[in-house]
C-alpha cells in the first residue's frame, strides 16, 4: 500500500519536473519525463494491490490537475510553435521575392549573334 503512495509521489514529482521542462521549452527532456512518468502510472494500475482510500484518490485527482497543466502548457507551446512557423515562412517569402527583384535579366538573348 505504501508502495502505490511512493508511486504516485514519484509520478506527481515527474509530472513537475515534465511541466518546467515544456515552460522551458527543452521538449526532448519533457518527452523522457512522460514516457517515465507513463510506465509509473501503468506499472501502478496494472498492479493487483488496488487502494481506494481517501489519500489515494487525493494524489490522483492531484495527479489530474496536474496532467491538464502539462496538457496546457503544451498546447500554449504548440501554438506560440506554429505562429513562428508561419513568421518564417512570410520572412522566406519576403526574401525570396527581394532575391526576384535583385537578378538581373538580360536584354538579349546571349545565344543570338548581335551582327544579324
Amino acid at each position: 500500500m505504501n508502495n502505490l503512495h511512493n508511486q504516485l509521489d514519484m509520478a506527481y514529482d515527474i509530472s513537475r519536473m515534465e511541466l518546467t521542462s515544456l515552460d522551458e521549452q527543452d521538449l526532448e527532456k519533457a518527452g523522457e519525463l512522460a514516457r517515465q512518468r507513463s510506465r509509473i502510472l501503468d506499472q501502478l494500475f496494472t498492479s493487483p494491490g488496488k487502494n481506494n482510500s481517501e489519500e489515494f484518490r487525493d494524489k490522483l485527482l492531484r495527479l489530474q490537475k496536474m496532467q491538464a497543466r502539462i496538457t496546457l502548457s503544451a498546447r500554449k507551446l504548440h501554438k506560440e510553435l506554429s505562429e513562428e512557423l508561419k513568421r518564417v515562412k512570410t520572412e522566406n517569402n519576403r526574401f525570396t521575392g527581394y532575391k526576384k527583384a535583385t537578378s538581373v535579366t538580360p536584354l538579349f538573348n546571349p545565344c543570338l549573334n548581335k551582327k544579324g
